[in-house]
C-alpha cells in the first residue's frame, strides 16, 4: 500500500469512526417529529400491505393511530424499510394525547435508534462514495478530507443522529448511479430508480444525469432500461397486490400541497418564503405572490442544469446544478434538503472554477450554522419519555440558543442567495451553450 494511499484510509477511518462515536452518543436520547410518524406509516403498511397507498393519507391519520395527521409523501422503498425496521423492533410504542390543552407525543427508543442507526450507516455509505469517486480526481487526502468534511459535517450529524430524516438513504444510490453512469449504464438507472422512488427530491440530479447521457444514446438508452425495470421490481408488490393503489402510489408524492407560509419560521430554509411568512405575520399583508409563482425560477435554473449537462465532460457539476437550482426556487424547503446539497458540492468541487468553488465552500460552511445556532436541545425531551437531561443541560450550554424569527429570516435568505448562486455557477456551462445556439442562429439569419 502506497503511503498517501495509507495516509487517506487512516483520514477516512478515523472520520468515521469519530463521526459514529458522536451519533451513537446523540441517537438513542432524541428524536424530531417525524420518526414517531413513521411508526404510524410502518404499522399501516404491515396492517395492510400491498394496499398501503390507499390508507396513506391525511384522512386516515385517526382511523390509522398516527400521532400526525401527515400523510405518507413519499415512493414504495422507504415504507419497506420502515417496515423492515418495525418487524426487527415488536415493541416499539407510540403515545400521543391531548393533557391540559397540550399535545404530547412520545416514542420508544428502540424505535427511534433502530431507524437512525440505518440512517447513519446509509450516511457512512456516502462518505465512502464521496471518497470512492474524488479519490479519481484529487489527491487521495484530499478525497479523504472531503468524506469527512461530509461524515461530520454538523448538518448531516443533526439529521441522521438528532432529528432524524432519511435524505441519505436516496442519495447514496444516486452517488452509486452517477459514478456508474458512463461503465455501466444499465446498474446506474436501476440505482436512479431506487433513488428517486426513495425521495422524490432527487429527480432534478436524475434528470441532469440522463441529459449528460444522452451524448451517448446507446448508453442513455440502457440507463431508462434499468431505471424502468428496477421501478416495475419495486412497484409491482403494490400494483398487482392491490391494483385500486395505483392512482395512490403516483399521486402521493403531490400531497405536499400549494404554496403558502411557512411555519416555524426557524425550519423554514427558503429564504423568500421565510421572508413572506415573517412580513405576514408582523404586517398583515397578502405575501403569497412571492412564492406562488416559485416553479418559474425553477423551470429557468433546471434548464440551464439540463444545458450545462448536455455540453459537460462530467456528471457532478450538472447534478450540483440541477439540486441547487430546486433547493434555490422551491417554497418549502427543510433541513434535510441540505444534506445532499452538501455531498453533490463536494463532489462537484475539482470541476468548478474558482468562483464556484469559493460558493461552494461558503454555502457548505453557512448550511453547518444552523444546527448550533438553533436550540436542538429540544429534540432531547420534547419526544422522549425519559430525557437525559444533563445531556440537555449540556446541549443548552453549547447552543446559541437563538429564538428570534429575524435571525432565521437572514438565515434563509443567505442560504438560499448561496443555492442560487450555486446553481447559476454550476450551471454555467448551460448559459455558454445557450449563448453559442443563439449566436449561431443570428448568424445564420443575418448570412441570409
Amino acid at each position: 500500500m502506497r503511503p498517501g494511499t495509507a495516509i487517506a484510509l487512516a483520514i477516512l477511518v478515523t472520520s468515521i469512526i469519530a463521526g459514529s462515536a458522536l451519533r451513537a452518543w446523540l441517537i438513542p436520547y432524541s428524536t424530531g417529529s417525524d420518526i414517531p410518524q413513521f411508526l404510524g406509516f410502518a404499522d399501516t403498511l404491515l396492517r395492510h400491505g400491498p394496499c398501503f397507498y390507499l390508507y396513506s393519507g391525511s384522512e386516515w391519520a385517526e382511523a390509522e393511530d398516527w400521532p400526525y395527521n401527515w400523510p405518507y409523501l413519499y415512493g414504495p422503498v422507504w415504507v419497506l424499510i420502515l417496515g423492515a425496521i418495525r418487524a426487527v423492533t415488536p415493541g416499539a410504542w407510540v403515545q400521543h394525547y391531548w393533557e391540559g390543552g397540550n399535545y404530547y407525543v412520545y416514542v420508544s427508543t428502540d424505535w427511534v435508534t433502530n431507524i437512525k442507526v440505518v440512517m447513519s450507516a446509509f450516511d457512512a455509505a456516502v462518505a465512502v462514495l464521496i471518497f470512492a469517486v474524488l479519490r479519481r480526481v484529487v489527491r487521495e487526502w484530499v478525497a479523504a478530507v472531503a468524506a469527512g468534511i461530509y461524515y461530520l459535517h454538523p448538518m448531516v450529524i443533526y439529521i441522521s443522529g438528532i432529528y432524524g430524516m432519511f435524505d441519505q438513504v436516496a442519495l447514496a444510490p444516486f452517488i452509486a448511479s452517477a459514478a456508474l453512469a458512463s461503465k455501466h449504464p444499465r446498474i446506474s438507472g436501476a440505482l436512479s430508480a431506487i433513488a428517486t422512488l426513495t425521495k422524490q427530491t432527487l429527480l432534478p440530479p436524475v434528470a441532469a444525469l440522463v441529459a449528460w447521457l444522452i451524448k451517448a444514446p446507446r448508453k442513455a438508452g440502457w440507463f431508462l432500461v434499468g431505471a424502468l425495470l428496477a421501478a416495475y421490481v419495486i412497484i409491482a408488490p403494490f400494483a398487482l397486490g392491490c391494483p385500486a393503489s395505483i392512482g395512490a402510489i403516483l399521486s402521493a408524492p403531490m400531497r405536499s400541497g400549494e404554496p403558502g407560509y411557512t411555519y416555524p419560521i426557524v425550519y423554514s430554509f427558503n429564504g423568500v418564503s421565510s421572508l413572506a411568512t415573517y412580513l405576514h405575520d408582523t404586517t398583515g399583508g397578502d405575501y403569497l405572490w412571492l412564492i406562488r409563482h416559485w416553479y418559474i425560477p425553477f423551470i429557468i435554473l433546471e434548464a440551464l442544469a439540463i444545458l450545462s449537462a448536455i455540453r459537460s465532460r462530467n456528471q457532478w457539476v450538472p447534478a450540483l446544478a440541477a439540486y441547487a437550482g430546486f433547493i434555490a426556487a422551491y417554497w418549502r424547503v427543510n433541513h434535510q434538503y441540505l444534506v445532499p446539497a452538501v455531498a453533490l458540492a463536494l463532489l462537484a468541487m475539482p470541476y468548478l472554477s474558482r468562483v464556484g468553488r469559493g460558493i461552494a465552500s461558503a454555502f457548505i460552511a453557512w448550511s453547518a450554522l444552523w444546527p448550533f445556532a438553533f436550540p436542538v436541545a429540544w429534540w432531547f425531551h420534547v419526544h422522549i419519555k425519559e430525557p437525559d437531561w444533563d445531556l440537555v443541560k449540556f446541549l443548552e450550554a453549547h447552543s446559541l440558543m437563538i429564538f428570534d424569527a429575524e435571525f432565521y429570516v437572514v438565515y434563509s435568505l443567505i442560504l438560499t442567495a448561496l443555492a442560487y448562486a450555486l446553481a447559476i455557477s454550476a450551471g454555467w456551462g448551460g448559459v455558454r451553450l445557450l449563448r453559442g445556439l443563439l449566436g449561431q442562429e443570428f448568424k445564420a439569419r443575418t448570412t441570409h
